[in-house]
């Protein structure tokens, strides 16, 4: 019963993972998709969850959290040997936040990537990401939010409504970055201040899309903020396009460099949209250092960027395709937060497309 319970509840992550905002009467409303999620574990349909039904959702949160546990140097391809911190607790008078800290050993300043993971992940997804970047020469950190199943979950409700909790939470490491290095020693003098990128997938897409600049607009003459001036360039793997939350001129905010990235396959099942959707982040951005970034035959998951555990929907697993998302955001880290102007260029002579055999197209304005 519980297989088939953690089954179903599976398949309904795929449903509301890959959108937060929709646009007509016809596409499904947060309270529809939060009835969605609750009916997988409601097993006698009385809206809510009794005790037996929270234990069955927490029982595949601890299983979850079992599985994601991978050796901590299987994925550093670059010349820094990393080390990680897997967990701080990082108190502050309005909040608690579990953190990851991934770093490379050797000496020296390295710029901050701050990587927020998609709904329901946690701060130790995306190993074959974390690890590459960090192992060229990248602090990284990362953060359960308050969505993530690491947290246990107890409040399905909450779990799509923590939208503008996500951009405060990187907003507050920000702000606690001297309170880290005294912390830890190995982190003084470590990390550059001056060179900071927002960077997440799917939901932590969308969360790097807030921090970035991208205008949110809550009622129809109400706008939302979370642009934090700290962020210097930000990548957004899989991110969302027009919607109850973003509009066309919403894009237009995002002055900072920025690269987005999507598949042939990354369509959401909720809205029908495809890349074309998620391209829109790109597509009515204003020009000036901005990158597209299409992958041939990608679904959400590209190939396993969240790790050895795929998701219902993530699409096969493909190391080449995984090796293409690193890649493309090895070079665009390179290019704006270490100003290597080589790499630049390569970004806009696209020479990734030729490596790839056109497996990858991009585009630059």
């Amino acid at each position: 019963m519980v297989r088939r319970t953690l089954s179903l509840f599976c398949i309904c992550l795929l449903i509301i993972s890959c959108t937060v905002a929709q646009t007509s009467k016809e596409e499904v409303s947060l309270q529809q998709k939060i009835e969605w999620l609750s009916q997988f574990f409601d097993k006698d349909r009385d809206g809510k969850l009794n005790a037996a039904e929270q234990a069955a959702m927490k029982e595949f949160a601890d299983e979850y959290r079992k599985k994601i546990a991978e050796p901590a140097d299987s994925y550093a391809k670059g010349p820094y040997a990393i080390e990680a911190i897997p967990l701080y607790v990082l108190k502050t008078d309005s909040k608690e936040l579990q953190l990851r800290i991934t770093y490379p050993v050797a000496a020296g300043t390295y710029p901050l990537i701050l990587f927020s993971h998609g709904l329901f992940g946690t701060k130790d997804s995306y190993s074959p990401l974390i690890q590459f970047w960090a192992s060229y020469g990248y602090v990284i950190i990362q953060t359960n939010h308050e969505d993530s199943l690491a947290l246990g979950l107890q409040k399905i409700e909450d779990a799509l409504k923590a939208w503008d909790s996500r951009p405060k939470d990187m907003s507050l490491i920000l702000d606690c970055l001297d309170q880290l290095e005294k912390q830890f020693p190995q982190l003084q003098n470590k990390i550059d201040k001056t060179k900071i990128a927002a960077a997440g997938h799917s939901f932590g897409a969308h969360t790097s899309q807030l921090l970035a600049g991208t205008k949110c607009y809550v009622g129809w003459f109400r706008s939302k903020d979370f642009r934090d001036q700290r962020i210097t360039s930000a990548l957004f793997i899989s991110p969302q396009g027009v919607g109850v939350l973003f509009k066309e001129k919403s894009f237009s905010f995002v002055q900072i460099p920025a690269m987005i990235i999507t598949g042939s396959q990354d369509t959401s099942p909720i809205n029908g949209k495809g890349p074309d959707w998620r391209k829109e982040a790109y597509t009515y951005s204003s020009p000036g250092d901005k990158y597209f970034v299409f992958i041939q035959n990608a679904h959400h998951g590209f190939g396993g960027i969240t790790g050895k555990i795929p998701f219902p929907g993530s699409g096969a697993m493909d190391p080449q395709q995984v090796w293409y998302v690193q890649e493309a955001g090895l070079q665009f880290f390179d290019a704006y937060l270490k100003g290597i102007a080589s790499k630049k260029q390569s970004l806009q002579q696209h020479q990734l497309e030729t490596i790839s055999n056109g497996e990858v197209k991009l585009d630059n304005k």
